[in-house]
């Protein structure tokens, strides 16, 4: 289901790039109700149906970050090894920190260069978001910092994230999440159901308003599953989940119709803003789609496929390199097809899209089999030596 939600994110990225008519998100392209309705109908069709769920990257991140508690979590359950929990909680800075030091030396080298065209796609295209992001004046120790602490510990410089990945917001809560599953169950895995149940609650009260608060819900699921609770849900209970989940992941706009009901007005306050109250219809609307998938027998079927498992297997590669490919050759391409070759917007969106796709899972490979699983070596060397293992 990882390969699936990345896949979300990227579309999300290439639309919010090259035609962002079709993802009216304020950050994105602040448009009126009466200008969406002057589009043509398929665009219509799109925009304000659940089908905007196949693109709407900030939801995906919600569901990425569920899956990430639930497959931390499952690896606590089922190690045997009795130092795995510590040997985890050392070695996943490095598992993360390494491959993206990689993917920011990258963006560091082709702002150096000036391989980035997402300013002149922005002309083209259409998108103030383009212009957001790689035009920065790069600076080498300032992006290391930013690697190894900043992006983590530091204050999340929007600045810095613009500058060498504004994708790399997420990682200090996949950090600090992994740290908060590995810590409660070094403390609480023999504890009785009764108080991890009561634990569970207190965590979701303290991070309600977190993004952690998706994998603590991952984390919750895992638990569920791995002592059989409700495992053997109605199918009408779980399709029900499962159409509830996809109209909060189709969530843009608190003005659209029907979801004008969600904007409540004790729930904004609590919230701090529509912002955060969207995030949490996210993360809500994420673990609803999750579990009914994870139960539902056609789409267990569809995520044990071949290209599913490949697909998630380089997720985090795909993650860490899409927003580079856009914003550089992407953006290059959809240039050319615009000004020199005068091809329409729907076709140079689409031929930048396909190319986009190839280029970013052929990428991905590489970079998975060469940087990242050495990650997860170089980490567990790292380990040995420090714990003085051989």
């Amino acid at each position: 289901m990882r390969g699936l939600a990345v896949l979300i994110v990227l579309f999300g990225h290439l639309i919010a790039a090259f035609y962002p008519v079709l993802f009216p998100y304020p950050a994105v392209l602040p448009v009126s109700l009466d200008d969406l309705a002057t589009q043509p109908l398929l665009i219509k069709a799109l925009v304000f149906t659940p089908l905007i769920i196949f693109y709407n990257g900030i939801f995906a991140v919600m569901l990425f970050l569920i899956i990430s508690g639930y497959v931390v979590s499952y690896n606590c359950f089922n190690k045997k090894d009795e130092n795995y929990i510590a040997a985890s909680f050392f070695k996943r800075y490095f598992r993360l920190t390494i491959p993206i030091l990689f993917s920011c030396l990258i963006s560091y080298f082709l702002l150096k260069v000036g391989g980035f065209f997402n300013v002149q796609a922005s002309l083209a295209s259409h998108s103030p978001w383009l212009t957001q992001y790689y035009t920065c004046d790069a600076n080498f120790f300032k992006m290391i910092n930013f690697v190894l602490y900043d992006g983590y510990f530091g204050d999340h410089s929007v600045e810095d994230l613009r500058c060498y990945g504004n994708i790399l917001w997420m990682m200090y809560v996949i950090l600090l999440g992994s740290f908060l599953v590995y810590a409660f169950y070094a403390l609480f895995a023999r504890a009785s159901s009764r108080l991890r149940i009561f634990i569970y609650i207190a965590l979701i009260i303290i991070f309600s308003k977190s993004y952690l608060l998706a994998v603590i819900l991952g984390m919750i699921l895992c638990d569920m599953d791995a002592n059989n609770v409700f495992r053997n849900v109605n199918k009408i209970i779980l399709y029900i989940m499962l159409l509830s989940g996809i109209c909060l992941g189709s969530l843009i706009r608190f003005d659209f119709p029907f979801y004008t009901i969600l904007n409540i007005d004790f729930m904004n306050n609590y919230f701090g803003g529509l912002f955060y109250l969207l995030i949490f219809y996210y993360i809500i609307g994420a673990f609803l789609l999750f579990f009914a998938l994870s139960r539902l027998a056609f789409s267990i079927k569809v995520f044990s496929s071949k290209v599913a498992v490949y697909l998630g297997k380089i997720s985090f590669s795909i993650y860490l390199l899409h927003f580079i490919v856009i914003f550089s050759l992407s953006s290059y391409i959809f240039v050319w097809l615009k000004n020199d070759i005068n091809t329409s917007n729907e076709l140079s969106f689409i031929v930048t899209s396909v190319m986009t796709i190839v280029a970013t899972i052929l990428l991905s490979h590489i970079f998975h089999h060469y940087i990242e699983l050495k990650s997860i070596n170089w980490s567990q060397s790292l380990y040995n030596f420090v714990s003085g293992q051989k």
